[in-house]
Formats: C-alpha cells, sequence, structure tokens
C-alpha cells in the first residue's frame, strides 16, 4: 500500500517564472506519494507521467549522485517544455533537454532528510503533478561552510610575441543544451587569452545549474573549463550578479554572498533587493529592466 501523503507533500507550490512582460506566477499541483506521478489537462486529451528513477526513494547519498528523471505521455503528446526540480520545496534546477539527467552535490547542504519533486510543464503550458521522494545526505556536515574566499579577477593568459590577445565573450549560455556545447567548443578553437560570461544561467543561476549547467571550474565542453581566464561581466542580466557567489564563492547550501554583492552590484547601477522582494526569482537579483532571453523561445 502506499504511504499517505504528508502534509508536506500535499502543499501547493508556487514557481515564479520572469518574462518580458513581469512576473507570471505558475500553480503548480500537490505532489503525489511515492516516485512517479500521474496527471491530465482538463479534458484529458493525454496524460502525464513524471518518475524520479534515480536516486532511489529513501537513499542515503555522500557526495554527487546522478538525478534521473523521466516523463512518458499516452494520447495526444504536446512535448515537453521543462522538467523542474526542488528540494524541500526551494528551486533546484530547470532541465530543459531530454533525457533530463544531471549531478545533485550534496555536500551544498547540511545533513539531513529532504524532499526531492520534479515536475514537468508542457508545450501547452499544462503543469503536471510532482513526483516527490524522500533522500538523505550524509556528508558529516551539521552546519553551513564559512566563505572564505576572495574574488580576484583574473587578467587572462599572456599570448606569444607577435599574437594578438583573444578575448571571448558570451551570454545566455547556460542552459544544459547541446547549442551550448558547441559555442563552448567554437570558443575553444579561438585559444581565448581572456573570457568574458555575459550571463544568463538557467532558469533562475541556482548552484545546481551553474554546475551542471555552466560547468565546474576546468570541466570540458562547458564554460567552466574557463574558469582560469574568466571574468563576470555585471550587468543587467541576473546571472551576472550570481556568477561570483555560485562559481566558486559559495557561503553555503546555493546561497549567495552578500559582501560580494553589495560591493560589486552598486558599481553596476544595480540595487540589492532584500529576500523575499517580488521582483527575486529563486534567489537572482532580477533587473525589471532586463529583457528576457528564455531558451525556451528559441525552441520550436
Amino acid at each position: 500500500m502506499p504511504a499517505p501523503d504528508s502534509p508536506r507533500r500535499l502543499g501547493v507550490a508556487l514557481i515564479a517564472s520572469l518574462v518580458v512582460a513581469g512576473i507570471a506566477w505558475v500553480a503548480v499541483p500537490a505532489a503525489a506519494a511515492g516516485s512517479c506521478a500521474t496527471s491530465s489537462p482538463s479534458g484529458n486529451a493525454y496524460s502525464v507521467t513524471v518518475c524520479i528513477t534515480a536516486p532511489g526513494a529513501g537513499s542515503t547519498i555522500t557526495g554527487s549522485t546522478a538525478v534521473t528523471t523521466t516523463i512518458s505521455v499516452t494520447g495526444t503528446n504536446p512535448g515537453v517544455r521543462e522538467v523542474l526540480f526542488t528540494l524541500n520545496g526551494s528551486g533546484l534546477l530547470w532541465d530543459f533537454t531530454s533525457p533530463y539527467t544531471w549531478t545533485l552535490d550534496s555536500t551544498r547542504w547540511i545533513d539531513g532528510t529532504y524532499s526531492l519533486h520534479a515536475y514537468a510543464i508542457m508545450r501547452d503550458s499544462f503543469t503536471t503533478s510532482q513526483a516527490a521522494q524522500d533522500v538523505t545526505f550524509g556528508n558529516g556536515i551539521t552546519s553551513p561552510p564559512v566563505n572564505s574566499g576572495v574574488f580576484t579577477p583574473p587578467t587572462g593568459s599572456t599570448p606569444p610575441p607577435g599574437q594578438q590577445f583573444v578575448v571571448a565573450a558570451v551570454g545566455d549560455g547556460g542552459s544544459g543544451q547541446t547549442a551550448e556545447t558547441n559555442v563552448v567548443h567554437l570558443i575553444s578553437s579561438w585559444n581565448p587569452d581572456l573570457f568574458l560570461y555575459l550571463g544568463d544561467v538557467y532558469e533562475n543561476g541556482r548552484g545546481m545549474e551553474f554546475d551542471n549547467w555552466y560547468g565546474k571550474a576546468g570541466v570540458p565542453g562547458a564554460h567552466g573549463q574557463f574558469y582560469s581566464i574568466s571574468d563576470p561581466a555585471i550587468g543587467s542580466a541576473p546571472a551576472n550578479k550570481n556568477y561570483i557567489a555560485e562559481t566558486n564563492w559559495l557561503t553555503g547550501p546555493g546561497e549567495q554572498h552578500p559582501a560580494l554583492h553589495d560591493r560589486l552590484l552598486p558599481r553596476a547601477g544595480v540595487q540589492r533587493r532584500p529576500r523575499g522582494h517580488p521582483e527575486e526569482r529563486g534567489g537572482d537579483l532580477a533587473d525589471p529592466g532586463a529583457e528576457s532571453c528564455d531558451p525556451r523561445a528559441q525552441r520550436p
């Protein structure tokens, strides 16, 4: 017999999605018990089953582990727009490309049991029910780590005598899609001496999105491979402000370093908004005047 739904799993989550016209709030159906959830839009033209297949329900995780979710549709399939993941109700990662697999670094959180949820938004804007299961982090971490990192902007590498100093700049690339990998390979072929990342990291610039879509320092095939010669370009895109905090200088479980923001953002003409501000998207410092460059708009 399936375990009865807990009040935590029956809560309705709200996800804020930034659009050009402003902030759109999407009500998410309550999570179903177990690792799978099936739901249908009004009219029942189709049904969608979302399953978390890894890690296993009740798993104890140390270090990093793969998170895998499958989406199956019966009936007239409109297609999947994106799959969203949350941890204890907080935004964790948006995945835009099948297979929906990414790496969860459990050392970003203190030890304990957490509720991992996954749900899909279909191309006709239907939001599915949430698959949910509990996992336990066991890394011997009992309190958030103290951030002792100091940001020093790199000046880039020195080209050989007589060679030009090559600067590469790219934006709106951190999404985990094939096009991002292709751009990274192209930039790599230039052998740049300095790399400027202009933002964004989709969807919300969370720590797991930086790890998986931007890429960790030195990892080939993602923007992180240019870490040693990278400078963030402080501008209007939300991920620019998160770059310093999320790429290497974390204060704790996915949180940003307020001192760095307070020191750098005023130079870019951006004010730090208090936590809970209605224009703050899941940890981003959203600029209401910034144009949305959503990768969803670039897909058929």
